[in-house]
Parts: C-alpha cells; sequence; structure tokens
C-alpha cells in the first residue's frame, strides 16, 4: 500500500487498531486513501476509519484532519444514501469508500452505530421487537428455559403415566435435568467465550509500559484476566495484570498499569471480551450508566467499585457482565479520544504504528528502530 501523503507525522497504516485487519485503501481522498469505511464529525474535526472485520472505529492521527473532513463533507453530500439515523448518516460517493457523517448525535444514537447492529446485518424486524425489552445477560437464561422445557414436559408425562418406581425415578431424573439446564444456561456461555479466548490467548494486542516503567506485550489471555481496581482517590483506578507463566519463585504474580497506559490497555482489552454486537437494551443500559456518572471521564472509577462488590469470582474483565463491559468500552474509548484530541495526540500515532507493527509480527520497538 503507498504512503498517505497528508503530513509529515502520518505514517503508513494499513491495520486496524483493534484486530490488525487489513484496513483497505479508497481512490476517493487523494490526501487519506486508508480504508474503505470512514466516519467523520464535521463540527469537532474528527476522523475515523471503520474496520470491516471487527466493526471497531480508530480515531485518525493525521494533523491535515480538518482538511480532509472537509472533503469528507462534500463526497457526502455528493453521495447516496444508505442508512442514516437522526443525525447520523452512511452514504456511497464511490465503489471503494462508504462515509459515515456524524452530526450533533446523542450518546445512544452514536452507540448504536459504533456498538450496536446499524452496520452489522440486518435481523428480521419482529424479532428485534421481540428481544427489544431482555437484557442480554437474561437471554441465556432464556434459551436455557427453552431447552429445559423438553426435559420437564417429558418428567412430567413419565411421572403422570406411572407410578412405578422406575418410572418415578426416571421423572425425577428428567425434572432434575430440566433444571439444571435452565440454570447453568449461562455458564454454557460463559464457556463458550472461554473456549474463544483458549483460541486467541496468545494474540498480542499491544505493547504496555506498567507502573514501575517496565514494558510487556499484552496477550489477550491478559486482558481477559486483569482486574479493575480502585485507585487511593475516588478518581483513580488502575488495572492488575495477570503475569503469564509461572515465573521463578518470588517473580511477581501481576503487573500495576496506571494512567494514560491503563486506558490504553482498557482500549484494547474490552473489544477482546465484548465479542460481538451489542443489542439495543444493552446499549440503552450501558451508556445510561455512563451518562447517570457524570460522563466518560467519572463512570471508570466508578465501574472499579462495582467490580470490588461484585466479588472475586466476577472481577476480572472478562467475568464482568455484558452491560458493565459495554460501559467500559465505550467510556474507555471516548476518554481516550477526548485526551488525545485535546492534549498529544502522538499517542495515536503510536497506536496506528504499533498495529501495523503488529499486524507484521514485529515487536513495536522493532518496527520503530527499522524506521528510524
Amino acid at each position: 500500500m503507498s504512503q498517505p501523503q497528508t503530513s509529515a507525522s502520518l505514517v503508513a497504516h494499513d491495520a486496524c487498531v483493534y484486530c490488525r485487519s487489513p484496513l483497505g485503501e479508497n481512490d476517493l481522498l487523494e490526501r487519506f486513501p486508508v480504508g474503505r469505511r470512514l466516519a467523520f464529525d464535521p463540527r469537532d474535526a474528527r476522523l475515523w476509519v471503520v474496520c470491516s472485520e471487527c466493526g471497531r472505529w480508530s480515531l485518525s492521527p493525521v494533523e491535515a484532519r480538518s482538511e480532509i473532513v472537509e472533503e469528507c463533507e462534500r463526497h457526502h453530500r455528493g453521495g447516496v444514501t444508505r442508512v442514516a439515523s437522526e443525525n447520523i448518516s452512511l452514504s456511497r460517493p464511490g465503489r471503494s469508500l462508504d462515509l459515515i457523517r456524524v452530526g450533533s448525535a446523542g450518546a445512544l444514537e452514536l452507540a448504536a452505530w459504533r456498538y450496536g447492529h446499524m452496520l452489522g446485518p440486518k435481523r428480521w424486524p419482529r424479532i428485534d421487537a421481540l428481544l427489544a425489552g431482555v437484557n442480554e445477560e437474561r437471554l441465556d437464561r432464556l434459551r436455557g428455559t427453552l431447552s429445559a422445557t423438553p426435559y420437564l414436559a417429558a418428567g412430567l408425562a413419565v411421572g403422570a403415566v406411572s407410578a412405578a418406581p422406575l418410572a418415578q425415578a426416571s421423572a425425577l431424573g428428567l425434572v432434575l435435568l430440566a433444571f439444571f439446564r435452565m440454570f447453568t444456561a449461562d455458564s454454557a456461555e460463559h464457556d463458550r467465550r472461554l473456549a474463544r479466548l483458549r483460541r486467541r490467548s496468545d494474540v498480542v494486542l499491544g505493547e504496555i509500559v506498567a507502573r514501575d516503567g517496565e514494558r510487556f506485550l499484552l496477550h489477550a489471555d491478559q486482558a481477559w484476566g486483569s482486574r479493575l481496581v480502585a485507585g487511593s482517590t475516588s478518581a483513580t483506578w488502575l488495572l492488575s495484570v495477570p503475569c503469564r507463566g509461572r515465573g521463578a519463585r518470588g517473580a511477581p504474580v501481576s503487573i500495576e498499569v496506571e494512567g494514560v497506559e491503563a486506558l490504553r490497555m482498557l482500549r484494547l482489552a474490552m473489544p477482546e471480551t465484548n465479542h460481538g454486537r451489542a443489542s439495543a437494551n444493552t446499549l440503552r443500559a450501558a451508556t445510561a450508566a455512563i451518562e447517570t456518572a457524570g460522563g466518560p471521564e467519572g463512570f471508570i472509577p466508578l465501574a472499579s467499585a462495582d467490580a470490588k462488590r461484585l466479588g472475586l469470582r466476577y472481577a476480572a474483565l472478562g467475568e464482568l457482565p455484558r452491560t458493565l463491559r459495554l460501559s467500559l468500552e465505550i467510556a474507555s474509548d471516548a476518554t481516550h479520544e477526548r485526551s488525545a484530541l485535546a492534549g498529544d495526540p502522538s499517542v495515536l500515532e503510536r497506536e496506528w504504528r504499533e498495529a501495523a507493527a503488529l499486524a507484521k509480527g514485529l515487536r513495536p520497538y522493532e518496527a520503530s528502530a527499522a524506521q528510524s
């Protein structure tokens, strides 16, 4: 892929910040040929590249963002609208590019596009209406109840037909099996998630700087097992990351990460735990929780208290309830993007360079050395 000539500081990027999949290129934006689907916010001059594989939005580090956003606005007006909500619309101005214009959208509308099914495969409207009021944490129990119904019916039928001891024992066994399936459906889903994690356990998500200044590669299994810990004050928090392998006797069993690095790590970890797109009801609950906390910046410290309240069994990021995991992903993305735009945008360049290096099988510092 040819290097985009948008600014001297923009390095050629062609990999998703989250999943490392190729982002592709477009032939419509000469100054920014990266990506086949872009989202832009003309009010705040934000420009994201949307991954066609995982659907995550990666904020661009390009310095000439305002000029590129203006060009996107012109192309969007001339394109054919494909999908639209109240303040956000997707148009296709060319065969190689989709443009998503983000207007004055509220938190829920934007979350529906970024984390929900707005850009995903459309489901039957009646199914959406049926599940609109169902929390995703309860869906597995609902499936379990449905799967338990035949066993319960069979047990009751056998017990009613014959009073023989063997028949009564069989009936009791079927009824117990029905209740077992009913109340372990969430465990079955948990097992499926663990199986997915084991397949991805060695995938490197990024390079993180620990609290003591040491650098380490964050793997998917570490992200799943990390814990959100309340800091010394109500406004601070940190991540406790399990070390990989047994190590030597006396070696630390966990690594502490705080500040900007903890926020970076949380952004990389939460998509790993939030596999798939969220339902409308879960999005509504997640955005409401963030608004109740006063915004994304205030939500994460409060979430650490929620994790502690849930107990050790559910304190790891991968074990948290679906709504809390989604809230953390939304809040960490929003906080990181705001701080990067208001402060030092070099953190965005760093994570894009890191993604490109990891996609090629290099460690980030090896890629930096090669470029220098």
